[in-house]
């Protein structure tokens, strides 16, 4: 799975972000809490777990 950063143009013309972090077998899917609220957060999640056997993935939408 390719690490870091990706930013993927959907066709209604909004910009999904996502980062992934890790290499594990267990695969977690993070996403923020509602409209006005962005990825940082998840951030400091991804930050405590780099160490676990996991890969981390968090997105945000933006228009």
């Amino acid at each position: 799975m390719k690490q870091g950063t990706t930013i993927l143009t959907l066709d209604n013309g909004y910009h999904l972000w996502t980062n992934t972090q890790g290499e594990g077998d267990i695969h977690l899917l993070a996403l923020h809490g509602g409209p006005g609220g962005n990825h940082e957060y998840w951030e400091d999640a991804a930050d405590q777990l780099k160490n676990r056997d996991l890969t981390f993935k968090f997105i945000c939408m933006t228009n």
